[in-house]
């Protein structure tokens, strides 16, 4: 063969087998919507209806793994983008070591901001 004639064509490669049943993108999102939702009553939850409120003494009273798993849910919500919630580790630090939670960080403090009652109002036209 001369140089420059030899030509090399490749084959695509197979399409992948693709086994059948629900769209796996689409049970991952909504696997996060449900996380992202619970996130969201949990957080409601430890507000109380209020803006803000620190969280310590409620991870301070708990075992361990509950408080570690409440501590990354907050944390986690603080992270998403779409919930507007805000997490603030204080620099104080509060030592027993008869608690389970013998170190924790203070104040641990957890906002989202309320509702505007005007919006509500003026998207129904009742202003």
């Amino acid at each position: 063969m001369r140089r420059g004639t030899h030509s090399s064509r490749q084959e695509p490669p197979p399409e992948p087998e693709v086994p059948p049943g629900p769209d796996p993108l689409t049970l991952r999102r909504q696997e996060r919507a449900r996380r992202r939702a619970r996130l969201d009553a949990q957080i409601g939850s430890l507000l109380q209806g209020a803006e803000t409120t620190d969280i310590t003494a409620v991870l301070r009273g708990q075992p361990w793994r509950a408080a570690v798993a409440l501590l990354a849910d907050v944390l986690a919500a603080d992270r998403d983008p779409h919930l507007p919630v805000t997490v603030a580790l204080g620099e104080g630090l509060l030592a027993d070591p008869r608690l389970e939670v013998a170190w924790c960080t203070t104040p641990v403090t957890v906002a989202r901001p309320l509702p505007d009652p005007t919006a509500a109002l003026q998207e129904t036209g009742t202003a």
